[in-house]
């Protein structure tokens, strides 16, 4: 099967993963999963939310409204399962609207024994044992319910509605070690 040129342009239909053509460009396979992604451009302090959908030792793919170029480098905060791992990577395919595919760059040796953990769990190829110590390793971060309470009340004397972001920003405030 040829190579599809237009497979990595931005505003383009994804491929089907069982392309031959798609599996060419993987370092390793992607795993389905759920989970968020924070994540904002290098040299912007503005940070977007998405949803991470898939992930593989080498990138993951973010639906998200708000994409970024191609070779846009970008740090990010990938949490699923209940491991949180912090990268830095470049977006390789952009879809206006729909999401992006990120791929993973310079990531630390701790971040990516994270990530492996994460992996495996996903495969189903890790104890609980395992799985809990990667959680275990984790900063706990609980937010205050009192104050998150006072700050949405705040919020809604000001304005009728509430976007997600708006509402992540909130709980981010109002986290605690």
């Amino acid at each position: 099967m040829p190579f599809n040129e237009g497979a990595l342009g931005v505003g383009k239909a994804p491929l089907d993963s069982s392309n031959s053509a798609w599996s060419e460009l993987r370092q390793s396979p992607r795993i389905r999963c759920s989970g968020t992604v924070e994540l904002h451009a290098e040299g912007s302090e503005v940070h977007l939310w998405g949803t991470l959908t898939d992930v593989s030792l080498h990138g993951c793919y973010v639906e998200i409204s708000d994409t970024f170029p191609v070779d846009t480098r970008v740090y990010l905060v990938l949490k699923s399962l209940g491991i949180r791992i912090q990268t830095r990577g470049t977006v390789r395919t952009s879809f206006a609207s729909l999401g992006m595919g990120v791929a993973f760059a310079e990531i630390e040796p701790g971040q990516y024994q994270l990530l492996q953990q994460l992996v495996e769990a996903l495969t189903g190829n890790v104890t609980a044992s395992k799985l809990g110590a990667a959680r275990e390793n984790q900063p706990a971060m609980a937010i205050d319910p009192i104050a998150f309470l006072d700050e949405i009340t705040e919020f809604f004397r000001k304005r009728p509605l509430l976007s997600r972001v708006e509402f992540q920003e909130i709980a981010r405030r109002v986290r605690r070690p």
